[in-house]
């Protein structure tokens, strides 16, 4: 069975939150978004960046309170994905409703370099497209995407489509689609096994990541082992 991101529970309960009324009045809940645990040079400008984002989703929250006529929810939920000596990722989950006849959401993944504190493209790494999926990956997510939502969700010219943000645990590769509202809940974001994205993979770069990256794909690592911190399901670490 596919393990979902809490973001899909998350959409499933706003759309049930605002089906019938509208939001709660001034329901406003921004989570911090969780800063690297190392103390370098790097993970000190990974910081700042993260405290770029969260005052970005403090103003972003405080449009939504001046837009809304009368009632206005804006909620932010965040986790830490993975923290190696090499890699930090970070997923930032949206809902809000500023007024109108419906709400929304949205779901990406932030993820870094930590020997040099800038932002890390995981396309190096597995090569499944930037911004939009590469058309190699693209079989790949879809017959993913048909287990966990069935039916008629999910088509394949709406996957083609989406906006695409990467993230990374120890053992999967998070897919986030963009998609447009309407389509929202046929589209929740995709875990799938590095093993499965073998073919697509870029083995120097797994091995100068080293674990977990090298040990999922079978190679023998480069470097020492070091600490792992990852985030699952109903796991939240601020």
């Amino acid at each position: 069975m596919e393990t979902r991101s809490w973001f899909h529970n998350v959409l499933l309960a706003a759309v049930l939150l605002f089906s019938g009324s509208a939001a709660l009045a001034q329901d406003i809940a921004i989570d911090r978004l969780p800063r690297p645990t190392a103390h370098t040079p790097a993970a000190a400008k990974v910081a700042a960046a993260l405290a770029k984002k969260d005052a970005e989703l403090r103003r972003e929250a405080a449009d939504c309170k001046a837009q809304a006529q009368r009632d206005a929810s804006y909620r932010v939920g965040a986790r830490r994905l993975l923290e190696t000596a090499m890699l930090y990722s970070v997923e930032v989950a949206v809902s809000w409703y500023c007024g109108g006849a419906h709400p929304d959401s949205s779901a990406t993944a932030l993820t870094f370099d930590l020997r040099t504190g800038v932002s890390y493209d995981l396309n190096k790494v597995f090569h499944v497209g930037t911004g939009h999926l590469d058309p190699a990956a693209l079989p790949i997510v879809s017959e993913h995407l048909q287990r966990m939502v069935g039916g008629d969700c999910g088509d394949i010219d709406t996957l083609r489509q989406a906006d695409l943000s990467l993230g990374v645990t120890s053992t999967f590769l998070i897919f986030y689609l963009g998609v447009p509202h309407v389509v929202i809940a046929c589209f929740p974001p995709v875990q799938i096994p590095f093993a499965e994205l073998s073919g697509l993979a870029d083995k120097e770069e797994l091995r100068r990541l080293g674990q977990p990256f090298a040990r999922a794909a079978g190679l023998q690592s480069r470097t020492v082992d070091y600490e792992i911190v990852t985030a699952t399901d109903n796991q939240f670490l601020k």
